[in-house]
């Protein structure tokens, strides 16, 4: 089992590629591509010729398919990617599907419904851009790619995230059949460039790596980490819409550059904003509130969102700060410890709706993203966990766990400055010397346990949540 799980993210399962089925989808891709038809012709034949050229052979031993049949038999878990990490976690369905239901309960957020929208929200989206093409404003091509296409129902999910103690859920609905997925697509690409280069803002745990090297630390300083609570359903619908509005107005380089109007803009904003509806087991529930999870709209969004947040917070921030880096909601931050408190006070109290959450260094170390942050002496030291294997269970004790860390055989890999480690599933305890718990020393005796994750495209779509 355990050298199934170390194949990694981009293993091939099946050995023979479906030509007909890849020609397909390469098709559709080159119909959506802007250029003459002489071009796309020459992509066809190149796509064809790598093709006819590939040689396939099976990528899975015997034993290991064998692994993964049981995998696939084994009904009681649920394999997803961990929350902002490349490390893929096996959780027990049972305590997976209690967490879950525990966030849609919230009823100031979510809502049950008695039927399926989709066909309703589908017949709107086309509406409107049949009225746009109609008009002239938008071409046969811009037509194309934001309309809906067969359409289904979003369906949600959960994301772990492994990093906080009981293992919350990280709210995702898989929005990519959606009746909106396409004309969000669209307009996230075209709002993009309302995203300032934020002196603030992380790319990944690589950049964050390196805007923390050479950092001189004093006595007082505090490793601190804010966390924008369930952010998506956080951010107003009204603020979102308005600090979008303000940053296309205020980028005249970017107004002139449109065919659409901002009012137009807006209209077909608030069509992706207001569809927030998602199926999870055999409820179909409305979002009540804040921007659709999933939605690649929403993304752009809420950096928009944050960044406004961000300029108003920092520039009357009643403490200096050593350093502030954020990635998306996720914020590092080094400050004096007599400032702390005051200033989570005051993040807190400059937009109602978003809140923060804190975490302080533990044993002079802090979790950030993958990250394990260490002081070294009056500098920081920060491994970066590349990938990983994790199984949790709601409850580490039962019986149900023991069960599924003998299924995995391992309960956490990471590959950290080329060293494969082991981590238990134990908290981290008073006196542990790394961000999960245990030493240097623990070593994964199986060499083949390369930047593990658990990732295996097939084993995601049989066993990840309907």
């Amino acid at each position: 089992m355990q050298s199934v799980l170390s194949r990694g993210l981009n293993l091939n399962i099946q050995g023979k590629v479906n030509h007909a089925e890849f020609l397909a989808a390469a098709e559709l891709g080159v119909n959506l591509m802007e250029g003459t038809s002489e071009e796309k012709q020459a992509v066809r034949t190149k796509i064809v010729g790598a093709l006819q050229s590939k040689q396939t052979s099976r990528s899975l031993t015997t034993k290991e398919t064998k692994a993964l049949a049981e995998l696939h038999r084994h009904r009681s878990i649920v394999v997803l990617t961990r929350d902002k990490g490349r490390s893929t976690v096996v959780i027990d369905k049972e305590g997976y599907d209690q967490k879950a239901l525990a966030l849609l309960q919230d009823t100031q957020t979510y809502t049950i419904v008695p039927q399926d929208p989709t066909k309703k929200l589908q017949a709107k989206v086309e509406r409107e851009l049949k009225e746009l093409r109609e008009n002239r404003i938008i071409n046969d091509d811009e037509w194309k790619k934001m309309r809906p296409g067969d359409s289904t129902i979003p369906k949600f999910y959960g994301l772990p995230k492994v990093h906080k103690e009981n293992i919350p859920l990280r709210p995702i609905v898989a929005f990519r059949n959606s009746p909106t997925y396409h004309l969000a697509s669209y307009l996230a690409k075209l709002l993009r460039p309302l995203v300032t280069d934020s002196p603030h803002m992380l790319q990944n745990s690589a950049d964050f790596i390196e805007r923390i090297k050479g950092l001189n630390l004093r006595s007082g300083d505090v490793l601190v980490s804010f966390d924008v609570q369930s952010m998506f359903t956080s951010i107003p619908r009204d603020l979102a819409k308005s600090a979008l509005k303000s940053a296309m107005e205020d980028n005249r380089g970017f107004l002139d550059n449109q065919k659409l109007s901002v009012s137009e803009l807006m209209r077909l904003i608030s069509l992706c904003l207001d569809s927030t509806y998602f199926r999870f087991r055999d409820h179909t529930y409305h979002q009540r509130k804040g921007t659709p999870m999933g939605s690649p709209i929403s993304v752009v969004v809420a950096e928009v969102v944050m960044q406004r947040l961000e300029a108003q917070l920092l520039s009357a921030a009643p403490t200096s700060l050593k350093l502030w880096t954020r990635y998306v909601d996720d914020v590092f931050a080094i400050l004096d410890s007599n400032d702390v408190e005051p200033f989570f006070s005051y993040i807190n109290s400059v937009e109602s709706a978003i809140q923060f959450t804190m975490e302080l260094e533990k044993y002079f170390q802090l979790q950030f993203l993958d990250v394990c942050v260490k002081r070294d002496g009056d500098t920081l030291a920060a491994p970066l966990a590349d990938a990983a294997v994790e199984s949790c269970s709601s409850d580490d004790s039962s019986e149900r766990q023991q069960q599924l860390c003998q299924l995995t055989r391992v309960s956490t890999l990471v590959v950290a400055r080329g060293t494969h480690k082991t981590i238990s599933n134990s908290r981290s305890s008073s006196n542990s010397n790394s961000c999960n718990g245990n030493s240097d020393s623990d070593r994964v005796s199986d060499s083949k346990a390369l930047a593990l994750t658990m990732t295996l495209v097939l084993a995601l779509t049989m066993a990840a949540p309907k």
